[in-house]
Order: C-alpha cells, then sequence, then structure tokens
C-alpha cells in the first residue's frame, strides 16, 4: 500500500516548527545553567525532529535531529560537557533547521545541513555513519 506524505507535509511542518522552537527557548536555557530536565527535553525533541523528518523523506533535516539526540544523549551520560564552540554550531544548527523548514513550506527543498553535521562531528567525535 502506498501512503502519499503530501497529505502529511502540512501537519508537518506545524510540528517541526514547534517542536524547532522549543528546542530554541530550551536551548537558551542549557546555554545558562545546563539545566538536565532541559537537557532530557532537548534530547526527546531532537528525536522526534529526526524521526518526523526521516519518515517525510528529509534527509538532511532528519541528520541533524539524529546528531543532536546523540550529542544531547551523550551530554546526559557525562560523555560530552558542552562549551563555547559546541553551542555555538548548535545555535547555527537550530538556526540552518529553521530556514530549511521555511524552504520546505516554500516548495524550495531542505537546506543541505551537511556543513553543520560535519561541524558538530568535529567537536564532538561523534559519528552518524560509524558502524
Amino acid at each position: 500500500m502506498h501512503v502519499n506524505l503530501n497529505s502529511y507535509k502540512k501537519l508537518y511542518l506545524d510540528t517541526a516548527s514547534a517542536k524547532l522552537s522549543d528546542m530554541t527557548a530550551l536551548f537558551e536555557k542549557i546555554a545558562e545553567n545546563q539545566d538536565p530536565q532541559a537537557i532530557a527535553d532537548f534530547h526527546r525533541l531532537s528525536h522526534s525532529i529526526k524521526s518526523q523528518s526521516l519518515v517525510m523523506g528529509y534527509t538532511q533535516l532528519g541528520l541533524a535531529g539524529k546528531i543532536l539526540e546523540a550529542l544531547f544523549r551523550a551530554v546526559q551520560k557525562d560523555q560530552i560537557k558542552l562549551d563555547t564552540n559546541i553551542f555555538e554550531i548548535i545555535r547555527k544548527t537550530i538556526n540552518a533547521m529553521s530556514q530549511s523548514l521555511i524552504r520546505i513550506q516554500s516548495q524550495q527543498g531542505e537546506l543541505n545541513l551537511s556543513h553543520e553535521i560535519q561541524s558538530l562531528e568535529e567537536h564532538t567525535k561523534i559519528r552518524l555513519l560509524d558502524p
């Protein structure tokens, strides 16, 4: 059975935009005081963005969500400490993800987020494509 995902596109865009807005607010809270609940919520939202984007066929957004999810899982486990460089890359990644959603909404297709993803990989040593 073939499912036409276009009928879900508006719902996806609405929920993804809301999740990215929530992620932005949580990120500011994390930047201030590394609040454990905000970190857990950011991890959960990253997972949701990853899953929904991949299901809808937006690979770049899905991969960006995937690396943010892995990063915040590692932060929760005290395997990675967030520093100024990582904070700046996360901020740029969230902004690029938001711009990508705007492009999708205006029928221009998603942005290539490989630069942001690679920057996060380099600064955190997390690899998306590790076996």
